[in-house]
């Protein structure tokens, strides 16, 4: 006599779990310590005047910190995109997340050059 299984094909949602399981076990833990950092920042703006009442200058210290953690979470988020794009199999899903590890490489690049042009601008104000 056979043993019965109970597997059943996989469902979409299944296939959908399945696939954040793994993108969240590729985030590399700086990207984590970054999103963090941010979350940090924006509370900073938002409650300047209850925590830095005395401190004008505050916002645009955490301005300038928001601005480089955003540049540098969009080159991680563009080298996640490649590292899904190593690890997945299929060839259309491949070449999909190899443009858009392509496209998120370009687009960190053109906010690396804006936001160094802001910087400059701000520093020589």
């Amino acid at each position: 006599m056979e043993p019965t299984t109970n597997e059943s094909p996989q469902t979409p949602v299944h296939r959908l779990a399945n696939f954040l399981v793994l993108v969240l076990r590729l985030v590399p833990l700086v990207l984590w310590r970054l999103l963090a950092l941010l979350v940090f920042t924006l509370l900073n703006l938002v409650f300047q005047n209850e925590v830095w009442p005395n401190t004008p200058n505050a916002a645009v210290f955490f301005c300038g910190v928001g601005l480089i953690i955003l540049v540098l979470v969009a080159w991680l988020a563009s080298a996640l995109a490649w590292r899904v794009a190593d690890t997945i199999s299929g060839e259309p899903w491949n070449t999909t997340w190899r443009l858009v590890a392509v496209l998120g490489f370009s687009g960190a690049t053109v906010l690396t050059a804006a936001s160094t042009v802001v910087f400059f601008a701000l520093l020589l104000k």
